[in-house]
């Protein structure tokens, strides 16, 4: 039988600039947060050495329709400032900065594939 802990928590308070994962029983340190986590607020992504594949799942979630990465391109490392306002025109960004280009199909579906 797992026990439950009896009372409320301890309140914790967090100064800005900083974050902290909570779960059922434990939380981690808290660390800085990384420069331009707040950007979204703004329409934009701010990625450093983050796989391609990563960027496109956040940028599918600013666009109409499908959008899909070749697993051949999707380690490629994106250190970029991206429109979440314009995912587009953040997808024509990507072509001219990596080795990729982007297969449309039927308007709403890209595939970001090897150039």
């Amino acid at each position: 039988m797992a026990s439950i802990a009896s009372g409320p928590a301890a309140p914790v308070t967090l100064g800005a600039g900083w974050q902290q994962l909570f779960g059922d029983t434990e939380r981690t340190p808290r660390v800085a947060l990384p420069a331009g986590a707040g950007a979204w607020t703004h329409g934009h992504l701010v990625v450093e050495r983050m796989p391609l594949a990563e960027v496109l799942e956040e940028l599918d979630n600013y666009r109409p329709g499908v959008l899909r990465c070749d697993p051949r391109v999707a380690r490629l490392q994106v250190s970029r400032s991206l429109s979440l306002d314009q995912p587009d025109a953040s997808l024509m960004l990507l072509t001219e900065i990596l080795p990729v280009r982007i297969q449309r199909v039927l308007g709403y579906w890209a595939n970001v594939v090897p150039a």
